[in-house]
């Protein structure tokens, strides 16, 4: 278990990213990282494969 996920289990409505004024929580984060990890796998990607990742700074980079 990561970090991100042993906060999202005991305090997942904390906020864990604050971008352009939107608050996201912990166990949204959480959320979106898994979305992102579903979207990979289902290109192929398995755990331990490296991927790069380009774009702007946005909560939805910190999931990734």
């Amino acid at each position: 278990m990561n970090l991100v996920e042993r906060i999202a289990a005991h305090r997942g409505d904390a906020v864990a990213v604050i971008s352009d004024g939107a608050k996201v929580t912990y166990g949204e984060l959480l959320h979106l990282a898994a979305e992102r990890q579903g979207a990979l796998a289902d290109r192929g990607v398995a755990t331990g494969d490296r991927v790069a990742i380009v774009a702007v700074s946005t909560v939805e980079v910190v999931a990734a």
